[in-house]
C-alpha cells in the first residue's frame, strides 16, 4: 500500500484497501456458492441468499459478501442500506457476525502449507485430514464422532478408523485442559496453547500418532506408528532416527508440554490435589500411558524432576532473606535458620501427603 515513491500515504492505502476489497468480493461470493451447495447437496438445506442475476447482481454480490463476514461492520451497515426490503435486511447491521469464509481459507491455507511441509506420504488424520475437514464445515461429524466414541461400548466402534483417532485426540486433551486448569489454580505458567510451535516435518505426524495412541493405550496402533516414524526419520537424513523419535516423543509428555518450566515432583503433587476427583484419575491415567509407552523407547518415566526446591521453599526462603535485619542493642543480627532447616520443615508439613498421589 506505497505510492509508486515507496511512501505510505492516504491515497496509496485507501487505493490498496479498495484492491484488496474488489478481490475479496467474488472470492465470498464463490464461498457462499460453496456452503448453498453443501447444505443443499449433504444436509437438504436451501439457502436463502439472493441468487446473482443480470437483475439483481449487485446486491445479490453485496448479500453473499456480507454474510461470509468480508467486510465487517461496514458491510452490515450497507447491507442495511442497499438490501432493505420490508422493513428488515437479511444480514443487517449487528455486533454477533463473524468472518466465516476468511477464517476458513486462512485455515485451509495453513492445512494445506503444513501438508506439503510433511510430504503426500506422511498425512495422517490428526495432522492434515481432520483439520482440513473442520476448516471445510464438517466439525459438526467431528463431533457426532466424539459423542458416538462416549455413548458407544467399549472396544466397538472405537477401533474403526477417525473414531480411534479421536479417542485419542479426546483424551490428549481432556488432560491438557485438566492440567492448565490446575496449573493456574496454583500459580504455575502455562506455555501458549496456539503458536510458538516449530514447523512441521515429515516425522511429526508419526510421533503425534504415537502420542495418540498411548493415550487410548493401543500397542498395535503405537507400534505401526513407530515403524512410520523411524522410516521417516530415516528419509529425512537423520544421523539417529531411533534417538529422534525417542527425544520427540518425550517432549509430547504432558507435564513437559504444557508448563513453561517442568514441575517438580512436589508440585505435580500439588496439581493432582488441586484437580477435581472426576479429572484426577484421567490425569493420572494420562501420565501412566506415557510413561508406560515411553519406557518402551527407553524415555524415563516422568512425575516431576527430582531435587529443584518447590514453590513453597522458595518461597519460604525468599521471605526470609527478606525479612531484614534484627536489632539487638548495638548489635545488627541477621536470621540464622539455614535452607536445611527449611527443608526439615517443609518435610513436616507434608508429612501427611498420602504418597499414591
Amino acid at each position: 500500500m506505497r505510492d509508486p515513491q515507496g511512501r505510505r500515504t492516504l491515497d496509496s492505502v485507501l487505493k490498496g484497501a479498495a484492491t484488496i476489497g474488489l478481490g475479496m468480493v467474488p472470492a465470498a461470493v464463490l464461498f457462499s456458492y460453496l456452503l448453498d451447495q453443501y447444505d443443499e447437496e449433504l444436509t437438504g438445506k436451501k439457502s436463502s441468499l439472493q441468487e446473482v442475476t443480470p437483475d439483481n447482481w449487485a446486491r445479490a454480490m453485496l448479500e453473499r459478501s456480507v454474510a461470509m463476514g468480508s467486510f465487517g461492520v461496514l458491510g452490515q451497515l450497507a447491507d442495511t442500506t442497499f438490501n432493505l426490503k420490508d422493513g428488515t435486511a437479511r444480514f443487517g447491521l449487528s455486533a454477533d457476525s463473524s468472518i466465516v469464509w476468511l477464517n476458513s481459507v486462512i485455515n485451509i491455507a495453513k492445512t494445506l502449507g503444513a501438508g506439503y511441509q510433511q510430504g503426500y506420504e506422511n498425512l495422517t488424520y490428526a495432522s492434515f485430514f481432520r483439520p482440513l475437514a473442520s476448516s471445510l464445515g464438517a466439525g459438526g461429524l467431528i463431533q457426532y464422532a466424539q459423542i458416538a466414541n462416549k455413548l458407544a461400548p467399549d472396544n466397538t466402534i472405537q477401533q474403526l478408523p477417525g473414531f480411534q483417532q479421536e479417542l485419542g485426540l479426546t483424551a490428549r486433551t481432556n488432560a491438557g485442559n485438566l492440567l492448565r486448569a490446575a496449573g493456574r489454580t496454583i500459580g504455575m505458567e502455562m506455555r501458549p496453547m496456539s503458536g510458538g510451535g516449530g514447523v512441521p516435518n515429515s516425522v511429526t505426524p508419526w510421533v503425534t500418532s504415537m502420542t495418540l495412541a498411548a493415550y487410548s493405550d493401543d500397542r498395535a496402533w503405537f507400534q505401526e506408528a513407530y515403524r512410520e516414524a523411524i522410516r521417516a526419520a530415516r528419509e529425512k537424513g537423520e544421523v539417529d532416527p531411533e534417538k529422534y523419535v525417542r527425544q520427540s516423543f518425550a517432549t509430547r509428555h504432558p507435564l513437559r508440554s504444557i508448563f513453561r518450566a517442568t514441575p517438580s515432583d512436589t508440585e505435580y503433587r500439588d496439581l493432582i490435589r488441586a484437580l477435581p476427583d472426576e479429572g484426577r484419575g484421567d490425569v493420572m491415567e494420562a501420565v501412566r500411558l506415557m510413561n508406560l509407552y515411553g519406557s518402551a523407547l527407553g524415555v524415563p518415566a516422568f512425575t516431576g524432576s527430582a531435587g529443584r526446591p518447590s514453590r513453597e521453599l522458595t518461597e519460604l526462603l525468599r521471605q526470609a532473606s527478606s525479612r531484614g535485619p534484627r536489632v539487638q542493642g548495638p548489635r545488627v543480627a541477621r536470621p540464622t535458620i539455614s535452607a536445611e532447616a527449611l527443608r526439615q520443615q517443609l518435610a513436616a508439613r507434608r508429612a501427611s501427603i498420602p504418597d499414591d498421589y
